[in-house]
């Protein structure tokens, strides 16, 4: 999925982290025995560094849930905008994260399940009084 796709924010993020790692090398080089200057200088690295790595690995996540695209767990709201699944393949879990359309899909697919269900019950329901009527006739004829 396009929003879980991270990998491109990721190696941002290592690119960013080489790039003020090398900056602070060099400042730290370029300042000498100024200590509190050096200090400062690579703390403000550090800082920035960590703040724009998580800004990118985070940010676009934090867009999508406000534009609506929220990814939730399916036991607080199981028939909200957007939910996790964990289907079971094989015996592993495996989670899969279903946006709107998907919902509305599996909800209208669910619902027919139930109203299949619902009918096929009634058969046989039907078909266990039929059952039970021939064994009644069944029984009544041998006697």
């Amino acid at each position: 999925m396009k929003i879980l796709n991270d990998s491109k924010f990721i190696g941002f993020s290592i690119y960013n982290v080489s790039v003020f790692c090398l900056l602070g090398l060099l400042s730290s080089v370029a300042i000498g025995n100024q200590e509190t200057l050096n200090y400062c200088l690579r703390s403000g690295c550090v800082i920035i560094c960590t703040t724009i790595t998580m800004l990118m690995v985070f940010l676009p996540k934090i867009l999508a849930w406000k534009d609506g695209k929220s990814y939730i767990e399916p036991s607080a709201h199981f028939m909200s905008t957007s939910t996790t699944a964990c289907l079971r393949t094989d015996g592993k879990v495996v989670s899969r994260f279903l946006q709107m359309t998907d919902l509305h899909k599996l909800q209208t697919m669910l619902q027919q399940k139930y109203k299949t269900y619902h009918k096929l019950h009634q058969e046989l329901i039907t078909l266990q009084d039929i059952v039970n009527e021939l064994k009644h006739r069944c029984q009544c004829n041998h006697s």
